[in-house]
């Protein structure tokens, strides 16, 4: 008797450890995340998001054309398992997210960190426009012009932070030089 109690404490015992090991494997499997709605095609296709070295996930959906668009985030390809959407969590009946796309090709990029989706488009760059570049030279310019009004890098006491500005006020330089370059503009070495 001693002996068929030991063996079905035995069983047991391993039974339990199976379910045990069982139960922590399907609790240790990392969620999906994918994209679903009007912004990847239709409402029935998925575009799965990939897990990011920072614990995020993203997704670019590339070749958008221009219009509005509407997706939530959804786990594991199912609707009752968590959507979320710009706000965050957008179970039972909340809102879409929306995203609106100038241009055609454009590139629309979803990120989701566990609680809310983000969104952000990349319009296409087929124009070759001279306008992007000086653009974002005159902003460059505008707040570096800020950065030297508000912050001393001469006369600063501390060798480090006096290190620093220098470096940076030298990589402002060379980005503007280059970015000029490009719109066929010299810029003096000096003013």
């Amino acid at each position: 008797m001693k002996k068929i109690a030991k063996r079905v404490i035995t069983a047991v015992l391993a039974m339990a450890m199976v379910i045990g090991m069982m139960a922590m494997t399907a609790f240790a499997a990392d969620d999906t995340y994918s994209v679903i709605g009007s912004i990847n095609g239709n409402w029935d296709k998925d575009t799965d998001l990939v897990k990011q070295a920072d614990g995020t996930y993203s997704v670019d959906i590339t070749d958008v054309k221009a219009g509005s668009y509407e997706f939530k985030i959804r786990t594991n390809h199912a609707w009752d398992n968590g959507e979320y959407n710009l706000e965050g969590d957008a179970s039972s009946g909340g809102a879409n997210a929306k995203v609106d796309v100038a241009k055609d090709g454009s590139t629309v990029t979803v990120t989701f960190d566990g609680t809310k989706a983000a969104v952000t488009v990349k319009e296409a760059g087929k124009e070759y426009s001279p306008a992007y570049i000086a653009n974002y030279i005159y902003d460059l310019v505008k707040e570096y012009n800020q950065f030297y009004h508000d912050f001393s890098i001469l006369r600063e006491e501390n060798p480090e932070i006096k290190q620093f500005r220098l470096v940076l006020s030298e990589n402002v330089a060379k980005v503007v030089k280059s970015g000029m370059s490009l719109l066929g503009i010299e810029v003096p070495e000096r003013m």
